[in-house]
């Protein structure tokens, strides 16, 4: 769905929203946080994409309840953490030629096996 301002809303719910297999972390979604602003810029840029456009705090994730849990992207990490800012997608906002797929998968900057709630859906805004 189609908003003002080059925003939108992406919704998937049989099996929630994913990136190259994996979806993503069901902390740190909710409104205004920097995983959920970084997932509006992969959305609307795409994965190494130039970003013309600045996401909003408006921007704002939800879990999808009933699907399976799912190997995820690691974004439960602080906002400004420097340390995580290349295997965190919470970690601050993506640059112009970002390569999301060099996020860890789980629930460190190691990477693991963790699974949790798919995103079912993302709100979108950009000034």
């Amino acid at each position: 769905k189609a908003w003002g301002n080059g925003g939108f809303e992406l919704s998937e719910k049989a099996m929630g929203l994913r990136f190259k297999g994996a979806s993503f972390d069901d902390n740190e979604i909710g409104r205004g946080t920097i995983q959920a602003q970084n997932i509006c810029l992969l959305a609307k840029f795409g994965n190494g994409g130039t970003i013309t456009a600045t996401p909003t705090r408006s921007c704002a994730g939800r879990s999808l309840s009933g699907a399976a849990k799912q190997v995820h992207w690691y974004g439960f990490c602080r906002k400004g953490d420097a340390s995580k800012a290349s295997c965190c997608s919470n970690a601050e906002l993506l640059k112009s030629g970002f390569d999301w797929s060099k996020f860890a998968q789980g629930n460190s900057c190691g990477g693991d096996s963790d699974t949790d709630r798919v995103l079912g859906q993302i709100e979108c805004a950009f000034t």
